[in-house]
Order: C-alpha cells, then sequence, then structure tokens
C-alpha cells in the first residue's frame, strides 16, 4: 500500500471543496459552483467582467483537467482521477497549466484586490482567506509565506506563485 503524501493531504481537502454536491466525484458543475460561491463572497455579480473572467478562466481550467484525466469520457473527475491531475502539475517535472492557471489566479487576484490598487495588503488577504473558513493566526502566517519580498503586499506575481506551488491551498 502506498503511503498518503502532504500532496495528497492537500489534494482530498481540495477535491472535497470542490465535490460541492458530496457525491463524491467533481463534474463541471461542481467546479463551476465553486467559483459561484467565491464570487457571491465577494458580492460579485455574475455577468459583470470581473464575474465573467473567473468563470471562464475556471471553466478553461475544468476543460485542461478533463482532458488529461477524464480517462473515461464521463465528464466527472473522480477523487483518483484528482490525485492524478494534482500531480501531474505539481514538482520539477510537472506538466505547465500556465495558460489556464494564470488567468485564474489574476481573476482572483483582482477581486480580493478589493480596493484595486493591483496588490492585495494584509487586510484584503485576511478578509479572502477567513471567508474560506481558516483562522486568523494561521491567515497571518499565510501571508508572511506569500509575500516573498516582505513589503507588506502581495503582487500578483507572488499570489500566482504561492497558488501554484500548491502552497496557498
Amino acid at each position: 500500500m502506498s503511503q498518503h503524501s502532504p500532496l495528497d493531504d492537500k489534494a482530498d481537502v481540495l477535491f472535497t471543496l470542490l465535490d460541492t454536491d458530496g457525491d463524491g466525484a467533481v463534474d463541471r458543475d461542481d467546479y463551476l459552483t465553486e467559483g459561484h460561491r467565491f464570487l457571491d463572497a465577494y458580492d460579485v455579480p455574475v455577468d459583470s467582467p470581473k464575474g465573467k473572467a473567473l468563470l471562464g478562466a475556471r471553466g478553461a481550467m475544468w476543460e485542461r483537467c478533463t482532458a488529461l484525466v477524464d480517462h473515461d469520457h464521463d465528464g466527472v473527475i473522480s477523487r483518483g482521477e484528482f490525485h492524478e491531475w494534482i500531480k501531474a502539475t505539481q514538482g520539477p517535472d510537472a506538466m505547465s497549466i500556465e495558460d489556464v492557471l494564470l488567468p485564474m489566479h489574476r481573476a482572483q487576484f483582482e477581486i480580493i484586490d478589493s480596493d484595486g490598487d493591483g496588490t492585495v495588503d494584509r487586510d484584503e488577504f485576511m478578509a479572502w482567506r477567513t471567508r474560506l473558513g481558516y483562522s486568523r493566526d494561521g491567515v497571518a502566517a499565510l501571508f508572511s509565506k506569500t509575500d516573498a519580498d516582505k513589503d507588506g503586499r502581495i503582487t500578483l506575481d507572488e499570489f500566482h506563485r504561492a497558488n501554484s506551488s500548491f502552497a496557498v491551498r
């Protein structure tokens, strides 16, 4: 029996978050529902430019995921297939998903950046992560980890690098 790695643990947490209907699988509706929840948490209308950008980017990410790991072409990603997706996109031999990942991170970042100054400050970061159920102490540590240059603000590049490495999920 293979060991359950920290990456597997993170994949399980993310899978459970994405399985919005709790049926043990993730389909396109689940994946987009999580996007709708994000928009709702920020009172961003679905038909606004920011709402369209986020849902469009999530749709593109879904298409890439299913193209890679939905081996039976049923439009549903099982927990095992999801683990395969996460492992394929992490580490030194990872496949590149930059073309779909950066637009999704940009769309999220632009919503989290509530004052529109092009950076996410500690308060904006705290609001984002506590909306997701994280403790304030844990969020403070995560902010410090994500703020690579320690200037008290997170740029899109820092946000993207942290999320791309699966460090912030």
